[in-house]
């Protein structure tokens, strides 16, 4: 296919499967193709100029994706693809927003046809949560710049760049130099930390030495409050996968987190919703961590590897199959069987090689293909390995 056709497809179908406004823009604002739209732009060159203006001057690695704020519920996303070539993402809201609100996000950077235009976007299209909206941009990335960025790191980038960049032109986002940025993130790291082990006391204690004190210390307006917030959902979130908590149910618990969250109306109420969801994760990785489940998860894995035992298995395979994080995986496969699910895999494999090794009806290549292996030198490599000879010498000592 014509390279000029390809990216044209895929950004249909990623419009098509993200359910977000895609478009690809010029270095110079112009809209180089967009799907869907009947004036074939969501953006004005104009608007597109100002949105490049931000991104060439954030503090931050230049193939990191830029999440642009109009306001607190309407962002941009921006993937820079080449020197002349950026991926639009947006805009897109958080939440439903009235006129009113989409007006005063975009009125002081552009005209009210444009403004009014825009909030006709934000209808046609399912508002995503910052979550979500993060992780399609950490997608693009990965797969057009070959980065590893996970949707944490991008909100997390994107909230200290934006502390930095003050990019609210009609609000008044707190002065960066009331923000202690590395507190901060010592507070998200050690929320992190302590729930991904699901210890409540020391998060208790944790809110009651450190956090709610710092945290009113600062002073802040409640939307820049709100906005400074969003990480610490995204590091417990994580926080509590990496502790073995179940992901849909993680998953269901941050959409319901947030949405109480954009409730609030003053900062204690903030705080208050950000120790409940802190606890609320804690208690799902105490949860997780009962051990009557294990057996059927045992049972699924298992079930899992015999019948793909002829085809490439990673971890992530099992994680994606059971939802169970790959961390308490290998608790369970250390409590079960006292060895790491890589050597379970490989064991199963070479006690099916020998089965077909004894039977005489195949030769040790067809074998070595068969069992997944990427090369016959390879298969007898790891054979030897475990037995202590090859497999042609195996079937000697065997037929003797």
């Amino acid at each position: 296919m014509n390279e000029k056709n390809v990216l044209p497809k895929n950004i249909d179908l990623l419009s098509l499967i993200t359910q977000a406004p895609i478009s690809l823009i010029s270095n110079e604002g112009e809209t180089l193709y967009c799907p869907t739209v009947e004036d074939h732009h969501y953006l004005s060159s104009d608007m597109a100029n100002y949105i490049l203006d931000f991104f060439s001057k954030r503090p931050c690695s230049e193939n990191a994706p830029y999440i642009y704020l109009y306001s607190l519920s309407i962002l941009q996303g921006v993937v820079k693809l080449s020197e002349t070539e950026y991926l639009f993402v947006g805009p897109v809201c958080i939440t439903h927003l009235s006129l009113e609100n989409s007006l005063n996000a975009f009125l002081p950077i552009t005209t009210n046809e444009e403004s009014l235009r825009l909030h006709s976007i934000l209808e046609k299209f399912v508002p995503l949560d910052f979550f979500r909206f993060a992780g399609i941009l950490a997608s693009i990335s990965n797969n057009y710049l070959h980065t590893d960025y996970t949707p944490s790191e991008i909100i997390n980038l994107n909230f200290l760049q934006n502390i930095k960049a003050k990019p609210f032109v009609s609000g008044h986002f707190a002065n960066t130099n009331k923000i202690p940025i590395s507190s901060i993130y010592f507070f998200q790291q050690s929320l992190y930390s302590i729930i991904s082990v699901g210890n409540m006391d020391a998060l208790i204690k944790h809110w009651q030495d450190n956090l709610v004190n710092t945290l009113i210390s600062l002073n802040l307006h409640v939307e820049d409050f709100s906005f400074l917030c969003i990480p610490f959902y995204t590091f417990m979130f994580q926080g509590a996968l990496k502790g073995g908590a179940d992901i849909q149910v993680c998953f269901d618990t941050y959409t319901s987190q947030i949405g109480r969250f954009k409730q609030a109306k003053n900062i204690i109420e903030c705080i208050t919703e950000l120790k409940r969801a802190s606890y609320e994760y804690c208690n799902l990785v105490k949860d997780s961590s009962n051990m009557e489940y294990l057996p059927s998860v045992c049972n699924l894995c298992i079930n899992y590897i015999n019948d793909h035992i002829h085809e490439k298995i990673t971890v992530e395979d099992l994680t994606h199959f059971t939802g169970i994080h790959r961390n308490k995986l290998y608790d369970i496969f250390r409590a079960n069987f006292d060895m790491t699910i890589s050597n379970y895999i490989e064991q199963e494999r070479l006690r099916r090689a020998v089965t077909y090794l004894e039977s005489s009806n195949y030769t040790i290549s067809e074998i070595a293909s068969s069992m997944g292996y990427s090369s016959q030198s390879h298969f007898i490599k790891i054979f030897k390995k475990n037995y202590g000879c090859t497999p042609t010498q195996y079937l000697k000592i065997n037929n003797q």
